[in-house]
């Protein structure tokens, strides 16, 4: 619909913006570049325009683009702590140690100040997972990320990821407190699944899966989930009970593939 908008009327900023944005969401990286190609100065009047370049030219791996796309977008926009956060994070992928030392300062004095966008937390995470050492602050970032974002927000498996990495010895309390808080939120506990078994905690996943109730445990995610947990835990028994379910008969080549033994080469 609002493809056929813009059609129809090439001068709506509104729509070629709302457009662009949805492009992205779903990675239609092609049509976000059309809509966002040749801006007008109206178009440049929107903040929203240059968030959305910046995220293009990222997913497009155009980072000296992104981060003269948010210098530009500061110019207009002094102060504007979301292009603050959009350029540190950008500058954290520097091969210059002086550039990224700049953004991880920036990144700490955002997310330590007032009301601070989740998405300065959430890079602040990403880097120190990445990092082959481990940030001298670590401890302060993870206490306010715990501080500022609820368990139900499917970004809180950062600061998990982050635990695991940097503070293995409280992982499994922080994972299980995390479990009992998202168990009664359905959207919640199925991204805590997919995460779970996206991370390689495939035991965890299915001592979490057997606390579910029963309509979380049918939906057909969950059950390949679960296949997939037991498959890589070689509990050949329990997949092959799993596979004879109704779910299996119209997925066969995907039921073949687990029948398979897992390699562990």
């Amino acid at each position: 619909m609002r493809l056929r908008i813009i059609q129809l009327d090439p001068t709506n900023v509104q729509a070629r913006i709302d457009g662009a944005e949805s492009a992205l969401k779903f990675r239609k990286i092609t049509i976000a570049q059309n809509l966002l190609a040749r801006p007008t100065a109206e178009m440049q009047k929107f903040t929203r325009y240059y968030d959305l370049l910046g995220w293009l030219q990222i997913l497009s791996h155009d980072l000296q683009d992104a981060n003269a796309t948010w210098m530009n977008a500061l110019e207009h926009n002094p102060g504007n702590i979301i292009f603050e956060t959009n350029l540190a994070t950008v500058r954290l992928s520097s091969s210059d140690e002086s550039v990224r030392k700049e953004a991880v300062n920036k990144l700490e004095q955002i997310v330590f100040g007032e009301k601070p966008p989740v998405s300065a937390l959430v890079s602040l995470m990403v880097y120190a997972i990445q990092s082959p050492d481990k940030p001298k602050d670590i401890d302060r970032w993870l206490e306010r990320f715990r501080t500022l974002v609820p368990q139900t927000d499917p970004l809180f498996t950062n600061y998990l990821d982050t635990l695991r990495r940097w503070s293995p010895d409280r992982f499994a309390e922080e994972l299980a407190s995390y479990q009992v808080v998202v168990l009664p939120v359905p959207a919640a506990a199925m991204h805590a699944q997919s995460w779970m078994i996206s991370s390689g905690l495939f035991k965890e996943f299915c001592d979490f899966r057997q606390s579910l109730p029963e309509p979380l445990r049918d939906n057909i995610q969950s059950i390949l989930l679960q296949a997939e947990a037991l498959f890589n835990l070689d509990r050949k028994d329990e997949l092959n009970r799993l596979l004879e379910q109704p779910v299996f008969m119209q997925m066969l080549p995907l039921k073949m593939a687990w029948q398979e033994p897992p390699d562990r080469r």
